[in-house]
């Protein structure tokens, strides 16, 4: 919602950046909550043996922050990441 609140008048008036688009993912948790928002780069891969992102037990204590948006999710935290327009 912050990011909403801190870009709606350049959204508006058309002055946002128009050579990126600001990416959201947020974790579906089976368990716990999620565990806030984090600013992180896209992940190059999806790692072999990467948990079924699309329901993470957030209850789980990670092992560290968050390095991409892949590891936010299975970490429990909803990601924001900067993609360019040519992604």
């Amino acid at each position: 919602m912050a990011w909403i609140e801190n870009n709606r008048a350049a959204l508006g008036d058309h002055s946002a950046r128009a050579d990126i688009v600001t990416s959201f993912t947020i974790p579906n948790c089976t368990q716990g909550n999620i565990r806030g928002l984090v600013e992180v780069p896209r992940a190059d891969a999806y790692p072999a043996g990467t948990p079924n992102i699309f329901f993470t037990d957030c209850s789980v204590e990670p092992d560290g922050p968050p390095t991409s948006d892949v590891d936010a999710i299975i970490k429990g935290f909803a990601s924001q990441t900067e993609l360019p327009l040519d992604f």
